[in-house]
C-alpha cells in the first residue's frame, strides 16, 4: 500500500493481509515511509510496528513463506526526503526482525547500491 507508514499498515493489516486465505510467498517491503523525514516515524516506534505486523502475519502463513524486503537506496541528489543512511539504520531492524521470526529477507537496499 503505497504512502501509508507501519503504524498505518498494520491497523489495516485485515483488509490487505489477512483477509487472504493462501498464498505461496507473502512479500512486505516495509519502512519506506518510515524513513521519510515528512512522515517519520520515530526508529524506536517503526521496530514496534514491524514486530507486530511480522507476529500478526506469522499467525496465518507460515514463517518460511513470509519475505520480508528492505526499503529501496535512494539518489540523495534527487530525493530529499529520505538518505541513504536512515534506510541502512532502519534496515538493520528489519534484518534483527527476520532472523528473530525466522523470515527471509531480502535487502533490495543492497541490491540497488551493488
Amino acid at each position: 500500500m503505497s504512502g501509508i507508514n507501519s503504524g498505518a499498515f498494520y491497523s489495516l493489516l485485515p483488509q490487505l493481509v489477512l483477509k487472504i486465505d493462501r498464498c505461496d510467498k507473502l512479500l512486505l517491503l516495509l519502512g519506506t515511509n518510515d524513513i521519510a523525514q515528512h512522515k517519520q516515524v520515530p526508529r524506536s516506534q517503526s521496530k514496534i510496528n514491524m514486530g507486530l505486523i511480522s507476529s500478526t502475519v506469522i499467525c496465518s502463513y507460515y514463517p518460511q513463506n513470509i519475505i520480508l524486503v528492505s526499503p529501496p537506496a535512494v539518489d540523495e541528489n534527487k530525493q530529499k526526503k529520505r538518505t541513504n543512511q536512515k534506510i541502512t539504520s532502519y534496515t538493520s531492524d528489519l534484518i534483527k526482525l527476520a532472523t528473530t521470526y525466522k523470515l527471509q529477507f531480502i535487502s533490495l537496499f543492497q541490491a540497488m547500491i551493488a
